[in-house]
């Protein structure tokens, strides 16, 4: 029996700081839809999302930050759990495009958060992620119908000015 499912992760955004001085950072992300899917096919189904971090602050100064993405739904990180009422369909998000690294929210730990700095050479500055989303194959025949699971997503930043 072929299952159609429609799938997506959606990813809510929270952001931090550590600093007091004139400066702010946000972070946008957009939704990884695996849209209708055979979750009894042997090879997985990949998509791609995109993760924003945007920063002003004095010009010639640096940003540096931490992007860390939650479980969501389920309380492990391997797998995520796309849900539809009881029924869960097992998937996960990366930070490499080899989908190995798992995306989330141990500074220094396991799984990892992804850290990076910003150069503000006239004030502003953006960086834009991948990440990298992966829905399991060979899974058990769930419900159809429409599957989610919301991802918090934290940016903690620190500004750092250049002598």
């Amino acid at each position: 029996m072929r299952s159609v499912i429609l799938c997506s992760a959606v990813i809510a955004l929270a952001a931090g700081t550590t600093s007091a001085l004139a400066q702010s950072c946000t972070v946008s992300a957009t939704n990884l839809n695996f849209g209708s899917v055979n979750v009894v096919q042997p090879s997985p189904v990949n998509v791609n999302g995109s993760l924003t971090v945007q920063c002003t602050g004095l010009p010639l100064s640096t940003i540096g930050y931490r992007i860390g993405l939650n479980a969501g739904a389920g309380s492990t990180f391997s797998p995520r759990l796309l849900l539809q009422g009881s029924s869960s369909l097992n998937y996960n998000l990366f930070s490499n495009s080899a989908r190995t690294t798992i995306w989330g929210n141990s500074p220094g730990g396991s799984p990892p958060d992804v850290t990076g700095s910003m150069f503000l050479l006239l004030g502003s500055g953006s960086v834009t992620y991948t990440v990298y989303g992966q829905l399991f194959s060979n899974q058990a025949a769930p419900l159809k119908g429409a599957y989610i699971n919301t991802i918090q997503a934290t940016l903690t930043y620190q500004y750092n000015a250049i002598p």
